[in-house]
């Protein structure tokens, strides 16, 4: 008898012990979200506040971070670096003028 309660005290406490490890595993896989949440944000605002140099040594953090594959960071990189160039900025500010 005293045998039967000690196996169930066992079994329960290793059942609440597995409930404790999901529980922190849980919090663990949250905050972690979390600190990625926020230091994306942090990499965005660098590089929209950010003047040319900035802005170009912060695109391979984005890359990164996003997991672009390599194609997908070639072309981010090419459409950053065309909507920089002079002929496409003058091309921008003349297209805003025609629309209104």
């Amino acid at each position: 008898m005293l045998s039967s309660q000690y196996e169930e005290l066992k079994a329960e406490s290793r059942q609440k012990q597995k409930e404790k490890t999901l529980q922190v595993e849980f919090l663990q896989k949250e905050m972690k979200k979390n600190i990625n949440t926020t230091y994306i944000k942090n990499i965005l605002m660098k590089f929209i506040n950010g003047d040319l140099s900035v802005q170009e040594k912060t695109l391979p953090v984005i890359t990164t971070v996003l997991q672009f594959n390599p194609e997908e960071a070639q072309l981010f990189t090419d459409q950053w670096r065309q909507s920089k160039s002079p002929i496409s900025s003058t091309y921008n500010s003349l297209s805003m003028l025609f629309r209104r």
